[in-house]
C-alpha cells in the first residue's frame, strides 16, 4: 500500500468512528430520554406550573397550621409566599383575615375578607367567615347576604353552621318565619349539633311557640352538657311555663357552675 492510499485509508478509520461514536451517543441519550434521565432534557413548562402551584398550596396550608396555633409570625410568612405565587388569592386573603382577627385589627379584617370575596366571590370559607364578622359587629342586615351564598354552597364543609348564623340574623331582624326555616334546615344536616338545638329554642321562644321550645331544649339536655346560656333558656321557658320544678333544677344547675 502506497503512502497516499495509507493516509487515506486511515482518514477513513476516522470518519468511520465519528460517525459510529455519534450514533452511539444518540442511542445512549434516546436510552436515557426513556428512562427520564438525559442530561439534555428539556424543561417543560407544564411541569414547573404544576411545582409552582403546588408549592401556593403547601404556604396556604402551612398558613392555616400557624394561625390554629396562633403563630402570626410564621403565618404571615407562609402568607406573603403564597400571594408572591398568586396575588388574586382568595384562600390567602380569608386567612390574611383570620390574622388581622388574632391581631385585633377589625378593619384589615374586612379589608381582606372583601378582597378574597372580592377575587371570588363564590369562596364559601370567606363568605362565611365575613358574614361572622358582620354579626359580630350587630350589621345583620349586611351579613345576611355573604350567609345565604354560604349556605347555599353543596359543597362547603360548614353548610350547617352558615345556615345557624343566617338564622341568628333573621331572628334578630325579626323575621321570625324565615329564621325558623333555615334553623330547621340546619338541624337536617346536622341533627345531634347542641347548639343548633339551642338556637332553635332561641326561635321557638322568639315565636311565643313554648312547648316546642321545651321539648327541643329537652333534647338538648340529653345530648349536651349545660351551659351559661343553655340555663338562661331554660329558666326562661321555665317561668314562662309556670314550670316550678323545671325552673327549680336549672337553679341547681346554675348554682354548681358558679
Amino acid at each position: 500500500m502506497s503512502e497516499d492510499e495509507s493516509l487515506r485509508y486511515q482518514g477513513c478509520l476516522r470518519k468511520l468512528f465519528l460517525i459510529n461514536a455519534t450514533k452511539a451517543l444518540i442511542l445512549l441519550c434516546s436510552m436515557f430520554l426513556s428512562l427520564g434521565g438525559c442530561v439534555t432534557e428539556t424543561i417543560n413548562p407544564g411541569n414547573m406550573q404544576v411545582n409552582e402551584d403546588r408549592r401556593y398550596q403547601v404556604a396556604v396550608e402551612a398558613a392555616a397550621e400557624y394561625l390554629k396555633a396562633n403563630d402570626v409570625a410564621n403565618a404571615d410568612r407562609h402568607l406573603q409566599r403564597a400571594l408572591k405565587i398568586n396575588p388574586k388569592s382568595a384562600a390567602a386573603y380569608n386567612l390574611m383575615a383570620a390574622l388581622q382577627t388574632i391581631e385585633g385589627n377589625p378593619k384589615l379584617v374586612e379589608t381582606y375578607y372583601k378582597k378574597s370575596i372580592g377575587f371570588d366571590e363564590s369562596y364559601s370559607p370567606a363568605l362565611y367567615n365575613y358574614g361572622q364578622f358582620l354579626l359580630a359587629d350587630n350589621r345583620c342586615n349586611v351579613a345576611t347576604k355573604y350567609l345565604e351564598k354560604a349556605a347555599q354552597d353543596f359543597t362547603y364543609p360548614q353548610r350547617s353552621m352558615a345556615f345557624e348564623a343566617l338564622s341568628i340574623c333573621q331572628r334578630k331582624l325579626g323575621e321570625l318565619d324565615e329564621a325558623q326555616v333555615t334553623i330547621d334546615k340546619a338541624i337536617r344536616l346536622s341533627p345531634e349539633n347542641p347548639n343548633l338545638m339551642l338556637e332553635q329554642v332561641e326561635v321557638y321562644l322568639a315565636q311565643k311557640k313554648l312547648e316546642m321550645a321545651r321539648d327541643t331544649f329537652l333534647k338538648f339536655s340529653k345530648v349536651a352538657p349545660h351551659t351559661r346560656r343553655s340555663v338562661e333558656l331554660g329558666l326562661s321557658i321555665a317561668r314562662q311555663l309556670n314550670d316550678t320544678g323545671m325552673e327549680l333544677e336549672m337553679q341547681n344547675v346554675l348554682k354548681n357552675m358558679k
